[in-house]
């Protein structure tokens, strides 16, 4: 499941709840992974709401993003 991870945040996914519709798995499991992989130091934890970016067009929330409060993550520079 990492590298599913991994492969949904490189098409743009950035929050536990858009990887789990991308890869079809709970999302108590994907925020699970991703605790793993951020003490693993694989991703980083961006804060709440995230940064406009070219791949806002991804978001499941594309628009209301300001509007609400939600952890999103990146993977490291260089994977």
């Amino acid at each position: 499941m990492f590298r599913e991870i991994v492969e949904a945040m490189k098409r743009g996914h950035t929050t536990p709840a858009s990887i789990a519709r991308e890869i079809g798995v709970d999302p108590e499991r994907v925020r699970d992974a991703i605790l793993i992989m951020v003490r693993e130091g694989i991703i980083i934890e961006e804060g709440e709401g995230c940064e406009k970016s070219e791949k806002c067009f991804l978001c499941p929330l594309a628009g209301s993003c300001k509007e609400i409060t939600m952890k999103s993550f990146r993977l490291k520079r260089g994977d």
